[in-house]
């Protein structure tokens, strides 16, 4: 800063001698040229502040929306960048564990027969251990082979039809489901199904799991006021830039329009 001073002062007296002696070189180019070189390196040095202040971002990922808020974001931090750093973060999370996504790792393996074992990444596997732990604890309450049954109900991708299925299609579909018939094994890391048509369903945790990543990154960074959402999961951290506290509202549920139930 201090030497941005001393350059644009010196520019001010520059521009001041160049007004008193226009006439004598108003032939001679080079005092222009060097005057726009001397304005330019003033501008320059102006811009190389980071930018700082509230950072908002929000798009779609895993059929569903997200958005995150950071309040004051430091100096030393490009808000450019971080948006890329967390929409990498988002991307790849959504290409392991969404089932919007045909070419995801979880919709590959949901589409395959096959009950040999079958790698997989390090984030899924962590995820889908995690789920297999809760369903163990809630004796089956908790099953991420449900996906059947919630895209029978129509609450699946490529889905719109909200309709009560038939008994019969429920029993149909109550056959291919059970925690039991997925297997992990983690060296090296891999899963197989004992049923040829288990299909996973991790909307209940992958959202979640982005939410916390997205949060670990910003801590990273050393942002310590933030809120994560995805699909209705939600971090918060610290408070809002006027020292208040974060209001999350809570939605009504209703049907035929949306409202707020309480904030």
């Amino acid at each position: 800063m201090i030497y941005k001073a001393i350059i644009c002062s010196r520019f001010q007296k520059v521009l001041n001698r160049y007004n008193q002696i226009t006439i004598k070189f108003k032939r001679e180019r080079w005092l222009s040229l060097f005057l726009v070189f001397l304005l330019s390196a003033c501008n320059d040095l102006s811009g190389t502040n980071s930018f700082t202040g509230k950072f908002n971002y929000s798009g779609q990922v895993m059929g569903t929306s997200f958005t995150i808020k950071v309040e004051s974001l430091p100096e030393t931090i490009d808000a450019k960048r971080l948006k890329n750093d967390i929409r990498h973060c988002l991307d790849e999370i959504d290409t392991r564990m969404s089932t919007y996504r045909e070419d995801s790792e979880i919709s590959k393996f949901n589409r395959s027969k096959s009950t040999d074992w079958q790698p997989v990444t390090r984030s899924l596997y962590v995820v889908l251990q995690k789920a297999q732990q809760i369903s163990q604890l809630t004796d089956g309450a908790f099953d991420i082979t449900v996906g059947p049954l919630v895209n029978l109900w129509g609450f699946g991708p490529g889905s719109n039809n909200f309709q009560v299925p038939g008994n019969l299609q429920i029993k149909q579909r109550l056959n291919q489901i059970g925690y039991q018939s997925l297997i992990l094994v983690d060296v090296p890391m891999a899963i197989k199904k004992l049923k040829p048509d288990i299909y996973i369903d991790l909307s209940a945790l992958a959202k979640g799991f982005a939410v916390d990543q997205v949060a670990e990154l910003l801590q990273a960074q050393g942002i310590s006021d933030y809120m994560v959402e995805v699909g209705g999961e939600i971090r918060l951290k610290g408070k809002k830039a006027e020292g208040g506290l974060w209001q999350i509202a809570i939605e009504k549920p209703a049907t035929e329009q949306r409202a707020l139930q309480k904030v």
